[in-house]
Order: structure tokens, then C-alpha cells, then sequence
């Protein structure tokens, strides 16, 4: 049994007669419980090719769709390899379509961003109500 103060800043300071291991154990187990009340966001990552047929299209945006649903952020990429750098304009079109599509689901951060051969667009997921 040990004299441990709760509140040291309050005035007067409030303090307690109680067993310190307890107390120790019981404001872990709090912050514990506080840290897996807040979910944190993961961030997903989605690759395209600025080739792609429909059918592909389609199940990255349902594989799209379930990973804004869980809450996570959502990474598109199209990558670009040596001739077909010439053609970045239809990678951002195709970007510019997956956030349309996904615009139940999420919202872009931005347009879609080029960096060295690959054109990369953020999607946040909508708040849940």
C-alpha cells in the first residue's frame, strides 16, 4: 500500500492511498485501450498499366472499393517503362477514371501526380457516418 498522487497539478493535490503496481497496471491497460480505439489509416497500393483491358480495370477498382470501405487510404500507380513515357496523358485519364468511379467510396487528394516514370493519385476514404 503506497500514498500515490493522481493529480499533482490540481489545487489542493489530490492524492490516494492504493496499491502502486495496481495503479500502474490499470493506466496501461487505459492507454492501451485508448490507442486500440483509434484506428489508424494503412495505405494501399493499387498498380496499373496504361495498357489495361476493362475487365482488369474493373477488379483493381473493386479491390479499390473494398480497401476505402475498411477505412485505408488508397495508392494508384501507373507505371511507365522506357517508349511509353510518350503516352502519360492516357495514364492520367485512366486515373482521372478510377477516382470517378470510386467517387462513392473516396475522394482523390489531388490530380494525379508524376514522379520520375510512374504517375501516382492518393484517394482518401469518405468518413463513415
Amino acid at each position: 500500500v503506497d500514498l500515490v498522487c493522481i493529480s499533482p497539478g490540481a489545487n489542493p493535490p489530490v492524492c490516494k492511498i492504493i496499491d502502486y503496481g495496481r495503479f500502474k497496471f490499470q493506466l496501461d491497460k487505459k492507454k492501451k485501450m485508448m490507442k486500440k480505439a483509434t484506428q489508424s489509416q494503412a495505405l494501399k497500393e493499387i498498380k496499373l498499366s496504361y495498357t489495361i483491358e476493362s475487365h482488369d480495370l474493373n477488379v483493381r477498382i473493386r479491390a479499390a472499393e473494398k480497401f476505402l470501405q475498411q477505412g485505408n487510404k488508397v495508392k494508384a500507380v501507373v507505371q511507365f517503362r522506357g517508349r511509353e513515357m510518350q503516352h502519360t496523358a492516357i495514364g492520367a485519364q485512366l486515373l482521372d477514371r478510377l477516382s470517378e468511379s470510386l467517387a462513392d467510396y473516396g475522394s482523390p487528394d489531388g490530380p494525379p501526380k508524376q514522379s520520375g516514370n510512374r504517375m501516382e493519385m492518393y484517394i482518401t476514404p469518405k468518413p463513415k457516418k
